[in-house]
């Protein structure tokens, strides 16, 4: 998990269908500065199998109450590996641990095995 102190905000635009994750996918917004926003819809649709191994956005997907995404599914994961691992991690009450931040370098190799486990979607909208 990432720290920053930050002075203004930070707009999020998704689909409604779609959870964000605010720290990745956020726009931070400086207090006190104008700021002019640009934006463009891009759709992605993929062919599911037998041509691809993409996710049909799927309410029902592993009983999650949202439409799959990838994102969250390999965040899910790398946390998933974390406490399977026993590792300590981050959290608002522990950020100084020189364990809990050591932890952190784990999360990145979880990647590989992650993305064996959580595909890409087969429709997904970016702004």
């Amino acid at each position: 998990m990432f720290f920053f102190n930050l002075k203004g905000l930070i707009i999020v635009i998704h689909n409604k269908t779609s959870k964000p994750i605010i720290i990745e996918e956020g726009l931070k917004i400086e207090s006190g500065v104008e700021t002019n926003l640009r934006l463009k819809r891009i759709e992605f649709n993929k062919l599911s199998s037998p041509y691809s191994n993409c996710i049909l956005n799927d309410h029902n997907y592993k009983n999650r109450a949202s439409v799959y995404s990838q994102n969250v599914c390999l965040l899910s994961c790398a946390l998933d590996l974390t406490y399977e691992k026993n590792l300590q991690i981050c959290s608002f009450e522990n950020t100084t641990t020189t364990e809990c931040l050591r932890n952190t370098e784990y999360v990145s190799e979880f990647y590989p095995e992650c993305s064996k486990r959580c595909p890409i979607e087969c429709n997904r909208i970016e702004y």
